[in-house]
């Protein structure tokens, strides 16, 4: 299951008001992640109000099941390596926080690709194989999350 929507500018703008004002030390991941050449955080769903939830992820009551929250800009050259979530938890998503390269890609049997649009929010289910291509043009910035724990 692949869903995709667009969210209003406003709300990724107060996304951004979040991400783009992270202590990094504080809130850098120190565990191995499938991130090349970028930053990724530790969960900070603790620094999202509940009303910005509901704003993201407004259907099949999701909103409810969120539990974690990463946020990871890529420099240039900056890659996801093939992965699944199907560990963790039941539906995973992407926000794409601003427009540039380096598409997302669903393995076989889908084989689809997802250009990074800002405001496009891909929700799937997590044993999906997915990748990022690697982004040459500018940073790309993103919010992933996980629905539903397993």
């Amino acid at each position: 299951m692949i869903f995709k929507t667009a969210l209003l500018q406003s709300t990724v703008n107060k996304i951004l008001s979040i991400t783009d004002n992270l202590d990094r030390n504080k809130w850098k991941e120190n565990l191995p992640t499938s991130t090349f050449n970028g930053f990724q955080t530790k969960n900070i769903i603790s620094l999202f109000p509940k009303e910005l939830i509901n704003e993201i992820l407004f259907f099949n009551d999701f909103n409810e099941k969120l539990f974690h929250l990463h946020f990871i800009e890529y420099d240039k050259g900056g890659f996801q390596k093939i992965h699944n979530h199907e560990k963790a938890e039941e539906h995973s998503f992407i926000l794409y926080l601003n427009t540039c390269d380096g598409d997302t890609c669903f393995g076989h049997p889908l084989n689809i690709k997802f250009e990074p649009i800002k405001g496009r929010l891909v929700v799937f289910s997590s044993d999906l194989w997915h990748y990022a291509l690697k982004n040459w043009k500018d940073n790309k910035k993103v919010l992933v999350g996980g629905i539903g724990k397993k």
